[in-house]
């Protein structure tokens, strides 16, 4: 399995450290059927949280790619669209090492998360 980048930051809810490298956050169904909205899904450099500046990003709707690069600092802000909308319940996953970062559902269908190289 391969190794993960992401390595939560213990007490603190949605943020991460991350090594360099290519980010890869994909979207497992698990009830229903999940899909990442690409249009409202978005990547922001926020090491100057004054000027954020969007990144370069690979959108579908099963998964959002990006460059983390050493010495940044990353939001990472998701949108989800749902069928059948109140009974559909997804992971998100950081491939390919498996990772599990959050839990999809009616209650969470706007996430976002901090990565700090």
């Amino acid at each position: 399995m391969a190794a993960c980048l992401l390595t939560p930051i213990q007490g603190q809810v949605n943020r991460f450290n991350s090594k360099p490298g290519n980010l890869t956050l994909s979207v497992q169904n698990l009830q229903g059927q999940t899909n990442l909205d690409t249009l409202n899904s978005h990547v922001k450099d926020v090491t100057n949280p004054h000027s954020p500046i969007s990144v370069t990003s690979t959108c579908t709707s099963t998964s959002i790619t990006f460059t983390v690069q050493g010495g940044k600092t990353y939001f990472i802000n998701l949108a989800f669209a749902q069928i059948p909308p109140f009974n559909s319940q997804a992971n998100v996953n950081e491939t390919p090492c498996g990772q599990n970062i959050d839990s999809i559902d009616v209650t969470n269908l706007f996430p976002a998360y901090v990565v700090i190289a």
